[in-house]
């Protein structure tokens, strides 16, 4: 079908079912495993993983066209011209990411007469304007002159072209896309491993992932089958490198769980963040928080060093490196729990929960401990926060503590309360293992 036919259809398309305009990018709940989907069950999980629609979510959805049984299923419709049933994440990805999912072409599968099918296709798109779509896809199809093919299509606003083509009979495998920086490159796994098909440029913005099948004036019925969908890395993980923290879309700068300003070279980067509190504040507590937010269940993790200066104060407390969870914006009722290794006058060293509701303050679990290097970990399950450690033994467990619900924002810090005292502290390896996030504007 000529680019022109296509994008004809596709306007035409996007007039007669109008654009769905409700994607969500807020929604809460318990998805301890978002947002990954092995489509456990019979039922599309549309609270926080998917929009049901179809042409890139920018149509309402085809009756029968998206069903669940252990695997998503997608049926296209043979009685329409067009018919693309899709399933799109109702997040998006704001910075680099790498997803794969498994598929399987079921029936249906022949040559069309007229036309062509896409049997199962994994596509990016960027921005949500159906009038200049960005679309980057890669997709197996047929031909009524029996091309049987795997290929990346990718429609810039009306510029579109293949960007790399095999030829193959596969029906079963794996999909996988990498985002970095503003290069995707796809990739297959048809049974001996990935195997790169390309990479393209693709415009900056936030991008969504959708999967589908397609009839393009084919009038052809074809079930396909997607499984075990995986975001193996994903904005907002840290490692990092480099000597600039990335303030665009991971991290703010302050002090304080972010309710007061900077401190003057509080914070830095090498290879490491980098935490320095400050020996002529009464109170110094430079802090990285998230530019996003958690809205349901999370499990987080960062590895520590506590460096310089980590002696036992004349007068106050020091935190030589801590992790809070802080639910709310309000300063004058905050909401904080944390994990942290503090440091008295009377040389107790020690790792603690801290937790503030309110002006309510408690210690919620206390070990006593000299290690200055480990890493932390908090797993939120609907109200329960569980903080652990591992200082070189695996993981155990400190405490767990009831938490208010809302959204939430994880920081990073190292305090000096009433101690005048400079401490040198290090993160590294910040890692999101599952939950959903609210994205950053990367700004």
């Amino acid at each position: 079908m000529s680019d022109r036919k296509f994008t004809q259809i596709f306007l035409n398309l996007w007039v007669t079912f109008g654009v769905l305009t409700t994607l969500l990018l807020t929604a809460s709940g318990n998805a301890s495993e978002f947002p990954n989907d092995t489509f456990d069950g019979t039922v599309v999980d549309t609270s926080y993983r998917w929009t049901i629609a179809s042409t890139y979510g920018y149509s309402a959805p085809e009756s029968g066209g998206v069903g669940q049984d252990e695997r998503l299923i997608i049926k296209t419709q043979p009685n329409l011209s067009y018919s693309q049933p899709t399933v799109g994440t109702k997040y998006e990805f704001t910075g680099d990411f790498d997803v794969q999912v498994d598929f399987e072409i079921g029936s249906g599968w022949s040559s069309p007469v007229s036309g062509h099918i896409d049997g199962a296709a994994m596509s990016v798109v960027i921005g949500d304007n159906p009038n200049e779509p960005h679309i980057y896809r890669i997709t197996r199809s047929r031909y009524p002159d029996m091309k049987d093919q795997l290929w990346i299509w990718v429609a810039d606003g009306y510029v579109r072209n293949t960007a790399a083509l095999i030829n193959t009979t596969a029906t079963t495998g794996k999909y996988r896309v990498v985002r970095n920086g503003n290069v995707l490159t796809f990739s297959y796994d048809f049974g001996s491993g990935w195997q790169t098909l390309g990479s393209v440029n693709a415009i900056a913005g936030s991008a969504r992932i959708y999967l589908d099948a397609a009839s393009v004036s084919a009038f052809q019925a074809i079930t396909s089958y997607f499984d075990n969908f995986k975001v193996t890395s994903a904005f907002p993980n840290d490692t990092f490198d480099g000597t600039v923290v990335d303030t665009s879309c991971r991290w703010t700068i302050a002090s304080t769980y972010g309710y007061s300003a900077p401190e003057p070279g509080g914070v830095g980067q090498d290879e490491r963040l980098i935490i320095k509190t400050q020996p002529n504040l009464s109170y110094s507590q430079p802090t990285v928080g998230t530019k996003y937010e958690f809205t349901g269940d999370f499990d987080v993790q960062v590895d520590f060093e506590i460096g310089s200066g980590w002696s036992s104060p004349v007068s106050g407390h020091i935190d030589g490196a801590a992790m809070s969870v802080v639910i709310g914006d309000n300063p004058n009722e905050p909401h904080i729990y944390r994990i942290t290794r503090s440091r008295y006058p009377d040389m107790k060293d020690q790792l603690w929960i801290w937790v503030a509701d309110g002006y309510v303050r408690n210690t919620a679990a206390l070990i006593n401990t000299t290690a200055t290097t480990g890493k932390y970990r908090v797993v939120r399950n609907g109200n329960v926060l569980t903080f652990s450690y591992d200082f070189g033994s695996g993981w155990q467990t400190l405490g767990s503590v009831n938490a208010i619900a809302g959204s939430t924002r994880i920081y990073l810090d190292a305090a000096s309360v009433s101690a005048f005292q400079a401490i040198t502290s290090y993160f590294d390896n910040f890692k999101v293992n599952s939950g959903l996030t609210i994205p950053a504007s990367c700004q």
